[in-house]
């Protein structure tokens, strides 16, 4: 038990332990919001449309399945067009 105290807060078990379900520490999501809102405001500052953010393991994997649910959609538009030609 004593070097499971000790395991980084990043760590799958501690991650588990306190309810995170894959998410940053508090502070860690703290400095990514205030990356992702300066890299916002200097992104607009130079006048270009989007900015590099940093996603939380979490975000990512919602970020990753959305994509995959939009691909899949996409095919199965593209199939059904096929279908029309048959």
């Amino acid at each position: 038990m004593a070097l499971l105290e000790y395991l980084p807060d990043e760590s799958a078990l501690k991650m588990a332990l306190q309810g995170r379900e894959g998410d940053w520490p508090e502070w860690m999501q703290i400095l990514a919001g205030i990356h992702e809102q300066s890299a916002l405001f200097y992104s607009w500052r130079y006048g270009q449309d989007e900015a590099q953010v940093f996603l939380s393991p979490k975000a990512r994997w919602e970020h990753h399945l959305k994509q995959a649910e939009e691909e899949q959609d996409a095919e199965d538009a593209l199939d059904e067009i096929d279908g029309w030609f048959e």
